[in-house]
């Protein structure tokens, strides 16, 4: 890149992203700073570079250039050609991710800018973490929780499986405190754990939709103290969305037994789930059926229920914990709406429309 030609910003998904980059290829192996972009928007993009991508020494001072930070990942990355037979490797593998990056094209993770040749060598953005109804289980993911957030990952949960607040617990005769009491200890473990060194780690947790304890879930961020290092998400399915289509009842079932505990109208839960979204921004939506029905993989894992299934589909694939809009809502949400709609009718005809002609 010519150092007086200014650098455009990348814009994916209404996100700004932009990267102070000044070099240039040489030759095969070595780069070279041909001159630094003087725009100010480059100055805060630097100070990001120099805050969390740029390797620094034991004793806090930076190690490399934007240009060896490049070389380190492509070079690291370049790595995985060995796995297959020396006819079937790219090319010059290494210049063309380092070209890649430099060109912004592409850049990689967070994870994989920070560690990328290093020591660490963890480069996965996601991890998604079992919770079961038990405190082995749950005390193990939180233990895991901290060393992924240490290494710069983020991670997701369902809670859907913890039991609900107040359930008997009849081998130590006492009562379960419920998935979101256990929510606020993850979210606790976050505040005092920096994700990589430099930065707070952030987490998604999913309750389903039929879980006993929904009602205070959707209610959790209407406080702006509470559970500030989550993205939250109901998970929906097609029943209860069928039931919302045809104004009736759902059941609400209890994860540990698989019983019935009781029944609510989908329409005053869903009007709660809207009302939430207006004030908080939260929870979101994930339509779990959804996923299933399109997932190219089943036999590895199924999106997770409030019901026990077998424990190969107990695992959940990694989704992106970082907070943001719900991307879920019906467009009208975000673009019409002026005020909390007072009923779930006339602008979800169209939405559920596929539900309501649907058959159980």
């Amino acid at each position: 890149m010519q150092a007086d030609n200014p650098l455009t910003p990348i814009d994916q998904s209404g996100y700004v992203q932009y990267i102070w980059c000044y070099v240039r290829q040489e030759d095969d192996h070595g780069v070279t700073p041909v001159g630094i972009a003087t725009s100010s928007t480059f100055g805060h993009a630097k100070i990001v570079l120099r805050g969390r991508y740029l390797a620094k020494s034991c004793a806090g001072t930076i190690d490399e250039t934007p240009a060896q930070l490049f070389w380190r990942v492509a070079s690291d990355i370049a790595q995985a050609e060995r796995l297959y037979p020396i006819v079937s490797r790219l090319p010059l593998a290494a210049q063309r991710w380092y070209d890649c990056m430099t060109r912004l094209d592409f850049l990689p993770n967070s994870p994989t800018l920070m560690n990328a040749g290093r020591r660490l060598q963890q480069l996965s953005a996601c991890f998604v973490l079992p919770v079961e109804d038990s405190l082995a289980s749950i005390y193990d993911s939180l233990k895991h929780q901290a060393l992924i957030h240490q290494s710069g990952g983020g991670t997701g949960f369902s809670f859907g499986h913890v039991r609900p607040h107040n359930d008997r617990d009849a081998s130590s005769s006492s009562v379960a405190s419920g998935p979101i009491s256990f929510m606020r200890l993850f979210n606790l473990s976050t505040d005092v754990i920096k994700q990589g060194g430099t930065r707070r780690g952030a987490n998604m947790g999913i309750l389903p939709i039929d879980h006993p304890d929904i009602l205070d879930f959707i209610a959790l961020k209407e406080s702006p103290t509470e559970m500030t290092n989550f993205n939250l998400s109901g998970g929906i399915t097609d029943s209860f969305m069928q039931a919302l289509a045809r104004r009736r009842t759902y059941a609400l079932i209890n994860p540990h037994t698989s019983k019935q505990i009781r029944r609510l109208p989908a329409s005053l839960v869903f009007d709660r789930l809207v009302e939430a979204a207006w004030r908080s921004g939260e929870p979101g939506l994930v339509f779990l059926d959804t996923i299933n029905r399109t997932n190219p993989t089943p036999p590895l894992a199924l999106a997770p229920s409030s019901r026990p299934t077998p424990a190969v589909n107990n695992r959940f694939w990694p989704m992106n914990p970082v907070p943001s809009a719900p991307s879920t809502w019906p467009t009208s949400l975000h673009d019409g709406l002026r005020g909390p709609p007072s009923t779930s009718s006339d602008w979800l005809k169209p939405f559920l429309s596929p539900y309501a002609s649907s058959t159980m």
